[in-house]
């Protein structure tokens, strides 16, 4: 029967009651895959971990989840590979978060405004990470060592935030990130026109910077 059940997505709801959420918990031991985006969640039953083990997919998007509901979100789930926490009011995470979440590959917190802190943590407790999404997130300045944490990383995504460089150990990430997006930054080191070319042309920039000033 539906205790097989192994993905569900429950969207734009209005307001799920906490009842509803624990049902929702309790009574799908199998899922994998789970889906609650704009339903009005705030909090999360203290036991997920007893009942939701398997879960790889996990999706809260637009709710205004507490930090003890993001902190339950952070210990609980082991398995999981892909987070999407867009638009929850998320502004600093908790600092063990690397520690619980071992086998993560994609992380969405696009739309939250993160701390400097906040991106440093992502950056150094996820060096399995190969999809990230920081659009939208306030950003004012990325750890000089972005490049040598994250060297597994396909898709890095900073679209719309306020920075203004981009530190040079991104240069790392030539090779294995296809897909980087800039737009939307007062970027001036690198210019952003060269920024939005991609990561190999930002590694050719900092090159031709270096080969300039060793020939002076």
């Amino acid at each position: 029967g539906c205790k097989s059940l192994i993905a569900l997505k429950v969207s734009n709801c209005g307001e799920l009651s906490d009842h509803a959420v624990e049902l929702i918990v309790k009574s799908f031991p199998e899922l994998e895959e789970l889906h609650l985006s704009v339903c009005g969640i705030s909090s999360l039953p203290e036991d997920i971990a007893n009942h939701l083990k398997r879960l790889k997919i996990l999706s809260f998007g637009y709710n205004n989840l507490s930090d003890n509901a993001l902190e339950l979100i952070v210990t609980s789930f082991p398995t999981l590979e892909e987070l999407y926490l867009i638009y929850c009011g998320i502004t600093s995470l908790p600092g063990d978060i690397g520690i619980h979440l071992k086998c993560l590959k994609r992380l969405n917190f696009q739309r939250n405004n993160l701390s400097d802190h906040a991106v440093e943590l992502i950056v150094k407790s996820f060096p399995e990470l190969e999809e990230l999404y920081l659009a939208h997130c306030g950003i004012t300045s990325l750890p000089e060592n972005i490049g040598n944490h994250l060297q597994c990383l396909k898709i890095l995504d900073l679209g719309f935030n306020k920075l203004t460089k981009l530190p040079r150990s991104i240069a790392n990430l030539a090779d294995t990130c296809k897909e980087f997006y800039i737009s939307g930054n007062p970027l001036q080191e690198p210019p952003i026109e060269i920024a939005k070319q991609g990561v190999k042309a930002v590694k050719r920039y900092f090159e031709e910077l270096d080969r300039g000033a060793a020939g002076r």
